[in-house]
């Protein structure tokens, strides 16, 4: 980490100082998804957005690219309904849907759909302590020569929980990750920290449920500059006259 200059000498400076450092530390992917398609598994853990994630993905790329060519694969068949759902939004966009029961099925699925440009694969949303997960997250370790593993971030959760979702989903080595609930976060904190302690990219921010608009390229400082508009729409953040209160108010309390 960059020390603080000592030209800095106010709060507000040292903040703006910090707050660059942070942008310049995040990792992003660009737009590449969608301007050269892939093969993509998406992973996380239950609730956090995994199919509205693609629902605006496959619309987008039909607005850019037409609905060939593109192919959606649900290996969820833990969720109820899950399938059909997959299925409905296919119908909608006019794209391809394709249904398996489990990850180890997809080296053939992908066979058939090797002339397909852009692949998303739901998969089964589960608790990060759920044993099978390791089982699913080895095997699609075991794909990556043909499959890119993305981690479905959702920003609403607590710093703590998003740390064991990073960490139990590395068994997949995800290349990538999307930040999905950004409007429903009271801060990005836990999720910006995530990023650059295991230095993980970010590749998209979900901030709604509009489909396909509420869906956009990460970058670093648009990140660092919504964390810090949540930040000061909940009270989280200080001036230079607060920071001096505070820190007064402590020496006080220390006598």
């Amino acid at each position: 980490m960059r020390k603080i200059p000592p030209t800095i000498t106010s709060f507000s400076a040292a903040r703006r100082f910090a707050l660059a450092t942070i942008a310049r530390t995040i990792q992003t992917t660009g737009d590449r998804w969608l301007e050269k398609g892939g093969i993509v598994a998406f992973a996380g853990p239950a609730g956090a957005g995994k199919t509205t994630l693609l629902a605006k993905l496959a619309a987008r790329w039909v607005l850019k690219h037409g609905p060939r060519r593109v192919a959606i694969i649900s290996a969820d068949a833990v969720r109820i309904g899950a399938h059909e759902q997959m299925h409905m939004l296919g119908r909608l966009l006019g794209v391809t849907t394709h249904n398996v029961f489990d990850v180890a099925e997809l080296p053939e699925l992908l066979y058939e759909l090797r002339s397909s440009h852009f692949v998303m694969i739901d998969t089964a949303g589960t608790s990060p302590r759920d044993p099978e997960l390791a089982r699913r997250l080895r095997l699609l370790n075991q794909m990556q020569a043909s499959i890119e593993t993305s981690l479905v971030l959702p920003a609403s959760t607590q710093s703590g929980a998003i740390d064991e979702v990073v960490q139990r989903f590395a068994l997949a080595q995800p290349s990538s990750c999307v930040i999905t609930k950004v409007d429903e976060a009271v801060s990005l904190g836990g999720v910006l920290s995530a990023l650059v302690r295991h230095k993980l990219p970010a590749a998209y921010i979900s901030d709604g449920q509009r489909v396909p608009e509420d869906l956009s390229p990460a970058r670093s400082h648009t990140l660092v500059s919504r964390a810090v508009e949540i930040a000061s729409h909940n009270g989280s953040t200080a001036d230079d006259e607060v920071m001096q209160r505070r820190i007064s108010g402590v020496a006080r309390g220390h006598k």
